[in-house]
């Protein structure tokens, strides 16, 4: 699940009071350090955590990861893509074509 669908469902149980503007950030950030405090002594096997800000049980793991997986490979092809293009670009074209991508930014 995504921290801010964590959040709602605590909220609207009322397993959560949040007086803050920002209550699915904090509880988003909360989680992520406990996740990494316990993960050093091995409590947190029951729970997994997903760099992306998902949090979810071991048990959905398997479902999960299939998906997370198909990503992550994606991600990477593309990736090793850019790079590819990237080593092979002339430097008066990567100033050109930093130049153009800032305008759009920009615009």
């Amino acid at each position: 699940m995504n921290y801010r669908e964590i959040t709602n469902l605590a909220l609207e149980n009322e397993f959560l009071n949040s007086q803050g503007l920002t209550p699915a950030q904090t509880s988003g950030s909360c989680l992520g350090v406990r996740y990494k405090e316990i993960l050093p002594v091995g409590a947190g096997r029951g729970f997994l955590f997903n760099p992306k800000v998902f949090f979810g049980l071991t048990i959905w793991q398997t479902q999960a990861n299939e998906v997370f997986l198909k990503f992550d490979h994606h991600n990477q092809e593309i990736k090793k893509q850019y790079l590819q293009k990237l080593h092979e670009i002339k430097p008066g074209d990567f100033e050109i074509l930093i130049g153009r991508i800032t305008i759009k930014i920009a615009v």
